[in-house]
């Protein structure tokens, strides 16, 4: 039997034939060639990436699910397996063992478009995001599917995410005010974690004082100082008279302080 037959019959092979017979293009005088041959060749491999994406996710999910990362290969994980296979970000690659699961599950759809070549693999990964973050409705999460499939077709993946983010405010609208409450919470514990007070002299007879904390921290200071903070007139021996008290604003709020 001729082995090489054989091989050209597995998975691997095939696209090992593929990889071969594209090595022949590197040899292609592509200034020799017409602008319709160009545009022509580009719009074939676009589609060849998109579905070389589809296959990837499909592979990728049952070399998760058999765990080959780690009882094959004694990787950590399939994530840093395909990071390191693909020569990839640490972001990316782990994104795509991620996503890949979700696309060749629930997201038939944009799996198909994307083996057909009518979505690109970014598009592909935005609409994926954008469905994880819907809730979990089958019935609402097919029709976000379809509505981003259908923009897909029209815009590229930078547009795309801004239908997605927009059809996340439309379909729960909740969702934004939850994750600003988050992002306050986050915002309010990175404050506390960083709080400091330094006194440090200037050199020139006096201190600077610099420091950080949350803004309840400074609502408590505020609460505390400004009641102290109020001009306080004197009456000028000579004429009597109440003057102005000249202490500006700052001046007042560090006499509060250290009275």
């Amino acid at each position: 039997m001729d082995h090489s037959a054989t091989s050209t019959l597995t998975p691997a092979g095939v696209v090992g034939g593929l990889r071969a017979e594209l090595a022949g293009l590197g040899e292609v005088l592509w200034a020799a060639k017409s602008p319709g041959e160009l545009v022509d060749t580009m719009v074939e491999l676009e589609g060849l990436r998109s579905q070389l994406a589809a296959v990837e996710a499909s592979v990728l999910v049952e070399v998760e699910a058999q765990k080959v990362a780690k009882t094959h290969l004694a990787w950590g994980s399939t994530s840093d397996w395909f990071t390191h296979l693909a020569g990839t970000h640490r972001g990316p690659g782990h994104r795509a063992v991620r996503q890949a699961p979700v696309l060749v599950g629930e997201l038939a759809a944009t799996h198909q478009a994307l083996a057909e070549g009518r979505v690109s693999p970014e598009q592909a990964g935005v609409i994926v995001d954008a469905i994880e973050r819907l809730p979990h409705r089958a019935d609402l999460r097919a029709q976000g599917e379809a509505f981003l499939l259908d923009q897909a077709t029209r815009l590229n993946a930078t547009d795309l995410a801004k239908a997605a983010r927009h059809l996340l405010e439309v379909a729960d609208p909740e969702r934004s005010e939850r994750e600003a409450e988050k992002a306050a919470d986050r915002e309010a514990r990175a404050a506390h974690l960083g709080r400091f007070l330094a006194i440090t002299e200037d050199g020139a007879g006096g201190v600077r004082v610099r420091g950080r904390g949350t803004v309840e921290d400074a609502a408590t200071l505020k609460a505390a100082l400004l009641p102290l903070t109020s001009p306080a007139p004197a009456n000028d021996p000579e004429t009597c008279e109440e003057d102005v008290d000249p202490r500006d604003h700052g001046a007042r709020l560090w006499d509060a302080l250290i009275g």
